[in-house]
């Protein structure tokens, strides 16, 4: 069977949401036609959306529908603008046994944070770095990610990044948001300071580089 191996970055948070609720919340805005995410070109989740069409590419390319990239990113966003992309998730969604109105308007039904805490940049630069280990133990003080296979998973907690690598912040601007689902122990109270320190602010201006590494 062939097959290809597409190495990307995971050193840092692919596109801004973190956590169950949250990342299916953005998924859908990013199928939505009608969403913001989709208005801007998708540009605030460039990273997300580069790695997804990489692995649409490839997979189109193995199946013989495309010979080139810029046919596979024409198709994809045929899909996503015409609401085809959408609708096929909805789809998805019924033959899984969610109920159809809950299909039509998932986000309305998707379970939300008890308490929202900002967390402020300490001082002034260009986010030169976003540290995924250490946002993934903030997940874990959430009790968004299970220590255990038996521990229950919240659903509603996470963090939204509103601030990515290359952006420029203020001292004071807010980085990143902490969505407490129903975490109220007191390992979850140190998750905004613990979330403020995963971000690298440099001074100084940086290329940025790819998310797309080899294709093996």
């Amino acid at each position: 069977m062939a097959c290809r191996a597409v190495m990307t970055a995971m050193d840092e948070p692919l596109g801004r949401a973190i956590g169950n609720a949250l990342e299916i919340r953005q998924a859908w805005e990013i199928l939505d036609p009608g969403s913001t995410l989709a208005q801007s070109n998708w540009n605030s989740v460039r990273d997300y959306f580069d790695v997804t069409s990489e692995l649409l590419y490839q997979m189109l390319f193995l199946a013989g529908r495309v010979r080139r990239r810029v046919d596979s990113m024409e198709m994809i966003y045929q899909s996503l603008r015409s609401g085809r992309a959408l609708a096929k998730f909805r789809e998805m969604l019924v033959a899984q046994g969610v109920a159809p109105h809950v299909a039509r308007d998932l986000p309305r039904f998707l379970p939300r944070s008890r308490r929202v805490v900002t967390v402020s940049a300490f001082k002034s630069g260009r986010v030169r770095f976003v540290d995924a280990g250490k946002m993934a133990l903030v997940s874990l003080r959430l009790g968004v990610l299970r220590r255990r296979q038996e521990d229950a998973a919240d659903p509603a907690g996470g963090i939204f990044l509103l601030k990515k690598s290359g952006e420029t912040v203020r001292r004071g601007e807010a980085l990143a948001e902490i969505h407490f689902g129903n975490a109220v122990n007191q390992d979850s109270k140190m998750a905004p300071e613990a979330a403020r320190e995963a971000f690298e602010i440099s001074p100084q201006k940086f290329r940025r580089r790819s998310v797309i590494g080899k294709v093996l």
